[in-house]
């Protein structure tokens, strides 16, 4: 049985995860190191508050590749995976919509809605993928070993683990 009222709580977390962080991009830009520090502390304490506000809905994943390695590692169920990772893509969508009504063209200091670019020529995109693999791992490292493992010692701070590894 599929709980959509997990899929549905994983959906508004992206919207609100999109906006905060993407948001927060559009607004400062990353042209310089403080606005680096300012984007990357939002997304990191934006996916700490939205973690502990979620969890106990929907299990709090907001991102899809660890929805996906919870699925692979037996921990949520297929079909509830499923679910969850479509709400996630619904809600970062709107998230992205609703950006582009707050954020006209000219007023996002990002010109991207606060997407990543690639360096080019600087790094490649063989270095880039490899980098994205890399951060994806070492996330879903960190939620398996904070957040679900059973021996694990954090208990209600696994938030301030995952948080402070994504403001990494």
């Amino acid at each position: 049985m599929v709980d959509i009222k997990a899929a549905v709580s994983e959906g508004l977390a992206m919207f609100m995860f999109v906006t905060i962080g993407c948001g927060i991009a559009c607004a400062h830009g990353t042209l310089d190191a403080m606005s680096r520090l300012i984007v990357a502390f939002a997304f990191g304490i934006g996916i700490l508050v939205l973690a502990y506000g979620f969890a106990h809905h929907s299990g709090a994943q907001i991102n899809c590749a660890v929805t996906f390695a919870l699925i692979v590692g037996g921990v949520l169920p297929v079909a509830q995976g499923c679910l969850n990772i479509a709400g996630q893509l619904v809600g970062s969508v709107l998230g992205a919509c609703f950006l582009c009504l707050i954020f006209p063209c000219d007023a996002d200091k990002t010109s991207n809605l606060g997407s990543n670019l690639i360096n080019y020529p600087a790094y490649g995109y063989a270095e880039v993928f490899l980098c994205e693999v890399f951060g994806t791992f070492l996330l879903c490292y960190t939620v398996f070993e904070t957040a679900v493992n059973p021996k694990a010692n954090v208990h209600i701070n696994y938030g301030v683990a995952i948080g402070f590894f994504v403001f990494f």
